[in-house]
């Protein structure tokens, strides 16, 4: 199948249409470089791109998130369409916002996709963008880069520094305190019964239960000195009919070996199981989707000429699948709907996942 890619820089070329077409992309055939991943398909070739959300039809990334890139005209958040294979699909695909010095989008903090809108970080304010105007109005000053969303709630933490767990009701706006909590969260994730949260000094993994507004610990590091690289929360039925979790999967590290283990928890129980994968990547993002966890393993460790694996583990599988491999390091990763995407500094790739249309 012929694929297509799209690029920023032609972006610039819409200054001359019209009216209703000033955001659209406008694609063009691939270049004939070598892509960074294979096997995959180029959606996207930009500055920077972070593949953040997905639906049915689009995959939405924040591109270009600099305030030079800002004042060019070329920063912002875009909706690519999944496929890119006709004519129609590559109308699908324009920007949503256009960045200014004034309204920039966060790259290191969350972007969340609930009820036809992106909410996403301006400084410390709550932004919402619907996916389908492109619409952008401010929802909240209580922002912060620790964040998770759950229905129509946006949960914070440490805003201003205060260590305080926030609900952000982005309806109305309001934020509720939850707690104050003294501990050193980088992570947040949430379902309709509680907040979980990721913490560092000492490494951990917390339930934060809605209802008692108590925090309970769920999983120490084995070594004093361990970390916590990242927390992806996972749900199979009933729990996922339920509005809840299953479990965690997280990378626990021991700096004294230097070691990175792929763990999951599950909270019904409390059982921790390593994984034992080989070479997983605590500093690569990972998600989850399609009933399968998606990860990056670090295949070469050369400075100089690294190398990385994507890789899908299923629930109902022992052993890692290979999707992808390549030679620059990846910065997002999204899944659901039968694929599979995940962005380098240098563009957005994609790729069909066979048996993967479904799951939480």
């Amino acid at each position: 199948m012929r694929t297509f890619s799209l690029t920023l820089a032609t972006l610039l070329l819409c200054a001359a249409c019209g009216a209703g077409d000033a955001n659209r992309i406008v694609s063009k055939k691939p270049s004939q470089q070598q892509p960074g991943w294979q096997p995959s398909t180029v959606l996207l070739e930009g500055y920077h791109p972070s593949a953040v959300a997905l639906d049915s039809e689009h995959v939405y990334a924040v591109v270009a998130p600099f305030t030079k890139s800002a004042a060019e005209g070329v920063s912002g958040i875009a909706a690519i369409g999944r496929e890119t294979a006709t004519a129609r699909q590559r109308q699908l695909a324009r920007y949503l916002l256009r960045s200014t010095p004034e309204l920039l989008p966060d790259h290191m903090a969350g972007v969340h996709l609930a009820g036809g809108a992106l909410y996403w970080l301006n400084g410390l304010t709550v932004m919402k963008t619907a996916v389908s105007t492109g619409e952008t109005r401010a929802i909240s000053p209580s922002g912060s880069l620790t964040t998770a969303f759950w229905g129509k709630t946006l949960y914070t933490f440490n805003h201003n520094n205060e260590r305080k767990l926030l609900a952000i009701d982005t309806v109305t706006g309001t934020a509720t305190e939850l707690a104050v909590l003294d501990l050193a969260i980088f992570g947040l994730a949430a379902d309709a019964h509680a907040v979980y949260l990721m913490t560092a000094r000492p490494a951990g993994l917390w339930r934060f239960d809605l209802a008692s507004k108590k925090p309970e610990l769920l999983h120490a590091a084995a070594s004093p000195r361990g970390q916590i690289s990242w927390m992806v929360p996972f749900a199979s039925p009933p729990d996922s009919t339920a509005g809840r979790f299953t479990g965690l999967y997280f990378v626990e590290r021991d700096p004294a070996s230097n070691v990175s283990r792929l763990m999951r928890l599950l909270l019904s129980g409390g059982t921790v199981t390593d994984m034992k994968v080989a070479s997983v990547d605590g500093e690569s993002p990972a998600a989850y989707g399609d009933s399968s966890l998606f990860y990056f393993s670090l295949e070469k460790k050369n400075p100089f000429d690294p190398a990385w694996a994507l890789n899908r583990l299923s629930l109902d599988s022992p052993a890692p699948e290979r999707i992808a491999s390549g030679t620059t390091g990846p910065r997002s990763v999204v899944a659901g709907g039968g694929a599979v995407f995940w962005s380098d500094l240098r563009a957005i790739y994609s790729r069909v996942i066979s048996g993967g249309a479904g799951g939480s």
